[in-house]
């Protein structure tokens, strides 16, 4: 197993908004999935609708995850940052649905770098096989 990073890119997500981002980074037996929200692949605008921005936001998480050589089932820890608590409540079971077991998880309330991004969820995972090398 090599702990040198490794940058994972994903066709079935948007493309990173900045230039030294990465869809994700595996490095030995995780994956690091930056955060993502509701765009949809080849596009630049954000989904408005509240639900439809969650179920996207969580498909680019899930293209990563599988990207990365990784499964929603092993995902280990999650991120969620919303606008606001009331958004929060709307999307939650939506988010939910995507892992099969409990994972360890934050839920933040904040301020998101682009005014149209209604939540973005970040996620680390094992990778599927990933020996470790003791």
């Amino acid at each position: 197993m090599s702990w040198t990073p490794e940058v994972i890119t994903a066709s079935g997500a948007p493309a990173p908004r900045g230039p030294t981002s990465a869809h994700a980074v595996r490095v030995g037996p995780l994956l690091f999935v930056t955060g993502q929200s509701g765009r949809r692949p080849g596009e630049d605008a954000y989904l408005v609708d509240a639900r439809e921005h969650a179920r996207q936001t969580m498909e680019n998480v899930k293209a990563i995850v599988e990207a990365g050589g990784s499964r929603m089932d092993l995902v280990v820890k999650r991120t969620i940052v919303a606008r606001d608590f009331d958004l929060y409540r709307q999307v939650i079971d939506v988010i939910e649905s995507y892992f099969p077991r409990p994972v360890a998880s934050t839920s933040l309330r904040g301020g998101l770098m682009l005014e149209d991004m209604l939540l973005e969820v970040e996620v680390v995972a094992a990778v599927a096989g990933a020996d470790d090398a003791h």
